[in-house]
This record gives C-alpha cells, structure tokens and sequence, in this order.
C-alpha cells in the first residue's frame, strides 16, 4: 500500500485506522406495532459514505498541511491506495485532535488522537 493522497497532498503517514472503503445501501427503517418497516433507497453506492481516518501520533507538518485543505472548504479527490484503483471526490470533515507536549524528535513537534473524517460524495473512477 502507498502512501494516500489528498488533492495535492501525498500523506506522510497513512492513517493507524481506516475502514474498508465499501459500497453501501441506504437503508431506513421503522418499528411499528406489529413488527418493523424496511425502506431501501437505490442501489449500493460510496455516496454518503463516512471514511474515518485515525492516527495516534501525527507531526504538526502533515497536521497543519491536512488541516489546510479542511480550511479551504472545498471537495478534493481521495486516493487511498488501497490496490482497487478507486479514486473519489469528498469533503473532510471536522478535525480533530489534541497537542501532545512530550514528543518531540528531531523534526519537530506531534499531535495525537488526531481524526481527520472525510464524507465520500461521489466516485471519480
């Protein structure tokens, strides 16, 4: 597996946890008095599907340079390389994260319990 990309961004680390990226049904449903009511809504499909990225420990370079493209607010391509060749436009969600004060190397300074959630909305190839 190589490393993912994000619009421009090649990341530095992959992610600790991630899904498998999968279609899904959408589904809804609703207990009655007598048993429950189904309601399938199209057919198998990435849109709306919530991809959670999870990383321990991140350093503030691949932080600050992901955090940028949640800031600009815009939809970006996703590669995870994960050897199916998809490819698929999304938009990241709400980050999140804390400072982690004690880790430091030679390169600089880390966030940990970072999540960077990323909301599929359509298929690129």
């Amino acid at each position: 597996m190589g490393n993912m990309v994000l619009g421009s961004y090649t990341y530095e680390d992959n992610p600790g946890n991630l899904p498998i990226i999968q279609k899904v049904l959408s589904i809804a449903y609703k207990q009655t008095y007598e048993g429950v009511v189904t309601f399938v809504f199209g057919s198998a499909s990435y849109s709306g599907l919530l991809v959670s990225q999870e990383w321990e420990y991140m350093t503030t370079g691949q932080y600050d340079s992901m955090y940028a493209i949640y800031a600009a607010g815009e939809p970006v391509v996703f590669d995870p390389q994960d050897g199916k060749g998809k490819t698929f436009n999304v938009m990241m969600l709400t980050p999140e994260g804390e400072y982690h004060l004690y880790l430091e190397s030679g390169t600089g300074r880390y966030r940990k319990d970072v999540k960077f959630p990323l909301l599929i909305i359509s298929e690129v190839s």
